[in-house]
């Protein structure tokens, strides 16, 4: 990346940087895909320490408590909800890939 804080970058370096993310997601995928598979594999073997070459993992159960929403909108009036609800705006980045003819 070689735009400046406050320069405007060119089509050019946006398309460049498109397509970049493009391809690193691309390379990731299946390295994201083995990741998952080899964390479920050392979580099936139960709660425990388990030591590599390089690192430690730590396999541990943990509780954690949700609210259920739904229920709560049943129960309460639609004022008292929105009363206590956040809203929060997030910049999301979709990418998809172009068809090439």
């Amino acid at each position: 990346m070689s735009v400046a804080i406050g320069e405007t970058p060119t089509a050019k370096e946006i398309a460049g940087w498109v397509d970049r993310i493009g391809l690193l997601k691309a390379e990731l995928a299946p390295k994201e895909k083995e990741l998952k598979a080899l964390q479920d594999a050392l979580k099936a073997m139960g709660p425990g320490p388990y030591a590599g070459r390089l690192f430690d993992a730590m396999v541990f159960e943990q509780e954690r408590r949700v609210l259920d929403t739904a229920a709560l909108r049943a129960l309460l009036p639609p004022a008292v909800i929105e009363q206590y609800s956040k809203t929060s705006h997030a910049l999301i980045l979709k990418l998809t890939a172009r068809k090439t003819q």
